[in-house]
């Protein structure tokens, strides 16, 4: 059997199966699909028996006694909270793990040592050729590029894991994954920001017409009402739905093109819901932000406060003079020698010693505060388009959003109008939020 990327995933004994990957299915084996059905493998090779849900009921004996982990824990097609505190407090839960901030975290300060290299070198290759200088320079962005995109992309999987099939994707599968995929992670908002830009050329082209007398302001009073539709779709495009490329990307795997076509219709099917919450996840996170920089300064001030009192105000200065990094310290003022800080100067080597890791841990803890908003962001942003994701299924099902290319509906077949979850045509409860079908 193998999952083509469906939306509410594929169950082999319980256990979802990760997609376009073919895994062999025995006799007895009971296979779930989404939340409303499961197909078990009965005798010989071949002979398919398959199960319906009684809405309202337990599933039949077969399927209970085959798989009863697909019945009792098959995740929703969000994976998250319908309710709107859902969109705030369970991706809060997914931002506060250790793995992702810790991912974020190493990515920060990894991008932050490829950054300083690369300037270091830049700089000094730049002493003797300028040209030489500005191209180790551009390569140095491509690098840091490619490297926080890697990282983004990385941590994006994991949370879209995590929040669509409320299970927990290592690293090392989520690093796999943001690898063979970082081409799309890479291109997608280039050539979204690309046709963005061609759109607004052609507009202004379009507008020179208004230079032609007499006939210009005709022409621009009857584009005005339009231009300024398109250009409302151009700003929800570039500017609240950006951030859902990479889970997108994440979720379904797809290639550029069909990762902007995605984009696109959940821009033009939902443009509202896209507004409302990107906007609350935008302010959340922003909120999330004040409060990690008020602990974060408040707790600085008074170990400071604590560390002066105790070794003395005028030694405590000289200390903390010239942080976070007392880079005068350690790099003198004739560029590229030696440590100069280290081997000699006013200060005593332990006085320097002292403030390099006083530095240290300031700028660590920083980047690792600095990570918990970030990653409730991407946490927020993920939930958000699940909740899309959702909306777009139950509002254009009958049209195929969620398909793969080529594949043909169900026949007889339905979604609940109040979460989207497909139904079998026969159900007139919903076994994913609990409404009754109208």
């Amino acid at each position: 059997v193998v999952d083509l990327g469906s939306t509410n995933g594929t169950f082999l004994q319980g256990q979802r199966l990760a997609p376009h990957q073919a895994q062999p299915v025995l006799p007895g084996t009971a296979l779930s699909f989404g939340p409303t059905m499961v197909v078990t493998l009965a005798g010989e090779a071949g002979d398919i028996s398959t199960v319906h849900a009684d809405p309202g009921s337990a599933p039949p004996a077969a399927a209970r006694g085959a798989a009863p982990a697909a019945w009792e824990r098959a995740p929703t097609p969000s994976g998250i909270d319908q309710s709107g505190p859902g969109l705030i407090f369970r991706p809060l839960d997914v931002a506060l793990d250790l793995r992702k901030l810790g991912s974020a975290f190493l990515g920060a300060l990894l991008a932050g040592i490829v950054a300083g290299l690369f300037f270091w070198l830049a700089v000094r290759v730049q002493l003797s050729n300028t040209i030489l200088g500005l191209a180790v320079a551009v390569v140095g962005m491509v690098v840091l590029w490619l490297l926080l995109t890697w990282v983004r992309a990385t941590i994006a999987r994991m949370i879209l894991v995590d929040l669509r099939d409320c299970e927990r994707a290592t690293v090392g599968e989520a690093l796999g994954w943001a690898g063979r995929h970082l081409p799309t992670f890479l291109l997608a908002p280039l050539v979204l920001a690309l046709g963005l830009l061609l759109v607004l050329v052609a507009e202004a082209a379009f507008l020179l017409l208004g230079r032609i007398d007499y006939l210009g302001e005709l022409v621009a009073s009857i584009a005005f009402l339009p231009l300024v539709v398109l250009n409302l779709a151009v700003i929800l495009v570039g500017v609240f739905s950006v951030s859902l490329i990479d889970f997108i990307v994440a979720d379904e795997g797809t290639g550029i093109g069909r990762t902007i076509g995605r984009l696109l219709s959940l821009v033009r099917r939902l443009p509202g819901r896209l507004v409302a919450y990107m906007t609350v996840s935008l302010v959340a996170s922003l909120i999330v932000l004040v409060a990690c920089l008020y602990l974060f300064g408040a707790s600085i001030s008074m170990t400071s406060a604590l560390v002066a009192l105790g070794m003395g105000t005028p030694k405590a200065i000289g200390m903390f003079s010239g942080l976070p990094l007392p880079l005068n310290d350690l790099i003198p003022a004739v560029p590229f020698g030696s440590m100069g800080g280290l081997l000699g100067g006013s200060l005593p080597v332990t006085s320097t010693i002292a403030r390099v890791l006083i530095g240290a841990s300031f700028l660590g803890l920083l980047l690792f505060v600095m990570a918990i908003p970030q990653t409730f962001y991407m946490s927020s942003v993920c939930a958000a388009y699940l909740q899309l994701r959702r909306g777009a299924e139950a509002k254009g099902a009958a049209r195929g959003f969620g398909r793969e290319p080529g594949a043909a509906a169900v026949v007889g077949a339905r979604s609940c109008w109040q979460c989207g979850s497909m139904l079998a045509p026969d159900q007139s409860y919903c076994p994913n939020c609990g409404q009754m079908q109208r």
